[in-house]
Parts: structure tokens; sequence; C-alpha cells
């Protein structure tokens, strides 16, 4: 019988023939002999049941009975408390509560002699643990070079044995759905990129951009807080983002097609980190970026209560780290930076919620309806010029010169009635001397 076990790995192809990417091959004869027993590897615990059940056919006793009668050892011998080989003695817990019940079990002291197995004299030797071999896959066209590698592990059971426990689910975990909901509340002490060519004011449209790395097809912005002289800007505007996430592995899976070619969409595995970014709108020409904050929703500093305690050192690793999955609900104010300075504050507030609880409870977009967000108190200032012109013209130019505008008025009024005088006077005058 064949005892060299092959496994192969294809590239599946809807049209054509599938490729072949690599295989590898394993001596199962080597294995099934070995003296470390390498058929089934011990696992940590023993466990009648659960994710990590015995599943080995024979139980941990049994089996150190095998192995003592092999190597012709005196023993086991089970006595309360301990297990004695020769003269080696290996103590430990036999009596443990089940049910209000005491109950005497030997199986989790003989796991742990099995693993210290090496230290019997002469016989011992060091039993194959439960472990994820990792195999280098090759291909014949390409001798020597790796074309990949393969994470499995192999039992062998003989067939004469009672039968082994139940195989184990090594189906990939399904990810669980969240909604990150987010409220940009204000920012404050943004820079001002802009400057009126006629006072030379200084000022800035403000808006903020977000989203989710990896999701960036669902990228969310406010609404513009129009000339913002002071870097404050208003907005009360929610962003909604739903994501799928793998608690155990703290990733978050993106599924897409990577281009209009592709048939199959790609998973992805991705960190949960959030984007948001503030920028100052252009109507001409495109908008100019100013500051950055990138938060790793499993830990990320915790948010300030002000925006003057806020600054660059918020996002260095010394601070204290918080985690949205722990904490789910956060608010407080947060640095944009751009270049290594500070360009920006926000206030923000991070509201987490699995699919089911944002189902029962939803929130819309922007200020929309459900829980719609009221309308931001912005200064009368905060208008877009383009829009609205005379109102442009009032708060830029009346307010900053409305007393030159008004002697200036005069000096018009004034040197017009003079021409006017000027031009009708001398014809005035002479049709006075004709009718004389």
């Amino acid at each position: 019988m064949e005892s060299l076990l092959s496994i192969l790995i294809y590239d599946y192809d809807m049209i054509g023939s599938d490729d072949l990417i690599g295989e590898t091959k394993i001596d199962l004869e080597n294995r099934f002999y070995s003296r470390h027993r390498a058929t089934c590897g011990l696992s940590t615990e023993y466990a009648i049941d659960g994710y990590n059940a015995w599943r080995d056919a024979i139980k941990p006793t049994e089996l150190l009975s095998k192995l003592c009668k092999d190597h012709q050892l005196d023993g086991p011998h089970l006595r309360p408390g301990k297990i004695c080989i020769g003269d080696q003695v290996f103590a430990g817990k036999t009596v443990f509560e089940e049910d209000d019940e005491k109950v005497e079990s030997y199986e989790h002291l003989g796991l742990n002699v099995l693993h210290r197995w090496s230290e019997i004299p002469d016989a011992g030797c060091r039993l194959v643990p439960e472990h994820i071999e990792t195999r280098t896959l090759y291909h014949k066209d390409k001798p020597g070079m790796e074309q990949g590698q393969l994470q499995m592990w192999v039992d062998m059971f003989p067939m004469d044995m009672p039968p082994p426990g139940p195989p184990v689910d090594i189906s990939p975990r399904k990810p669980k759905g969240y909604e990150l909901r987010i409220i940009i509340w204000n920012t404050e002490d943004v820079i001002l990129e802009d400057e009126n060519f006629i006072t030379g004011q200084q000022s800035s449209d403000i808006y903020v951009k977000g989203w989710l790395k990896g999701l960036e097809d669902d990228k969310q912005e406010t609404d513009v807080h129009y000339n913002s002289l002071t870097g404050e800007g208003n907005f009360n505007w929610r962003f909604v983002f739903p994501f799928n996430y793998l608690p155990a592995e703290k990733l978050l899976v993106v599924n897409k097609r990577e281009n209009i070619f592709s048939l199959d969409k790609t998973e992805r595995k991705l960190p949960a980190e959030l984007v948001l970014q503030v920028w100052d709108f252009e109507r001409l020409s495109s908008d100019d970026f100013l500051g950055v904050v990138e938060l790793d929703l499993h830990g990320f500093s915790r948010g300030v209560k002000s925006a003057k305690a806020c600054n660059l050192d918020m996002l260095k690793n010394k601070v204290e780290k918080i985690s949205i999955f722990q904490q789910k609900r956060v608010r407080g104010w947060w640095p944009f930076a751009k270049s290594g300075e500070l360009t920006g504050k926000v206030e923000a507030e991070f509201h987490l919620l699995s699919a089911e609880e944002a189902q029962k409870s939803p929130a819309g977009k922007a200020r929309k309806e459900p829980e719609p967000l009221e309308k931001p108190n912005r200064p009368d200032t905060s208008f877009s010029w383009f829009v609205n012109p005379f109102k442009c013209f009032f708060h830029l130019i009346w307010r900053n010169y409305k007393k030159y505008i008004i002697i200036a008025f005069v000096l018009l009024i004034l040197a017009l009635f003079i021409l006017l005088l000027l031009y009708t006077l001398p014809g005035a005058v002479s049709n006075r001397i004709v009718n004389g």
C-alpha cells in the first residue's frame, strides 16, 4: 500500500483546466512507526466535550498503559493524587467537582505524564504535541522554488482501535456584523488657508471626511462650514459605517471585486482603522487637504474633554488606549495633524453597535431621520460667497469699510451735483442774457 500522502493545491478556473500551484508530500509510514508517536498530537488539556474535546482513539491513561507495556515498564499505578511508573512519581489533581459532586478522574494527570514522558529513564522521549505544521509547496516544473505554504495537521488512527473523537470543525469563522456611528460635532483651531483679496482676512471653508480602511467606497463627508474666520466649525453630522468583523482575529473583513473584470469577490482581512480628515472646500479648484487623524479601533487614545487640552501628544504610544469594541461609546476631542504639525481639532462621538442592535434602533446619516440631529448654530459669517454675493458684500466689505463707503458715496453725490451744475450753468446764464 502506498504510504506517501500527496496534497496538491490548484488555482480554480471557470474556463479551461485548473492550474496546479504546488504540492507537498508526507511519509505516513515514517510517522506511524515513529517512537515520538506522531499519529495524533497530544492536546494541552483533557476535555470531554467542547471545541477542544479529546479526539484520540484511546484515553490518556490507556495510552500511558500501552507505552509502559511496549517498553516493559512497571506501571502505571494509579493512586489518589498521583501516578507511579517504576520509581517515578507524578503528582497532580485527580478529584474534580461536577454538578456539585466529586468525581475521580486520572485522565488529566495521565495527559500531564504523557507530556513529561521524556523524564522516564531509558524509554522516555518527547511525544509529539498537538500543533499546526507549515509545509512548503513545490512544483515539479520549478524545482527548488517555493510556491507558497500550507498550514495543516495529520491524524492517523488504526482501524482495529475504537473510533476516534469527533473531527475538529476547521471551517473559517464567520464575521459578525457591526455598525459604527460617528457624530462630528465641532472643529477648533483648524488652519486658515484662504485669504480675502479685498480685505486680506484669512478663512477656511471647513468640512470633514471619514471612512474605514478597506471600505473607501463608503467614504462619507459632512456639509461645509463656510468662511470660518477662527478655525471653528459646527456640523452636528452623523457618519454610519456598517462592516463585518472577526472578534477572535481582531480584523475587519472586506469582500469586493478587485476590478470590473473580476468574476468573484476577493476576501481581505484588514486592521480595523478609522480615518478622519479635515479639508478646505474650493469651488474653482481642487479642495485643500488640511489634516488627518487615524484611529485603530482596537487601541486609540481616549478623547479629552476640551479643545484646549487636545494636542499631538494624544497620538503617542505612551498614552492610555481604549477599544471601541469594549467601550462601545465614547466622546471627546482628537487632533488633526499634517506633516507632524497640529492643524486642527475635532469633537466627535463614536458609538458601536452589533448588526442586530443597529436594526432595532436605526439612525439616519447626516441629520436625517431616524434620530435626526439639530442643525448647527453657525455664525452669520458662515455662507458661500458664490451663492450669496450680497451677503458676502455685507459681511466682508460693508462691515469692514462702512465708513469709507459712506464717505465715498457722499463724495460721489457731491461730485455729480457739481458736474451737473457746471453742465447747466452756461446755458442758464445765456438764456438770462438773451431774454433779459
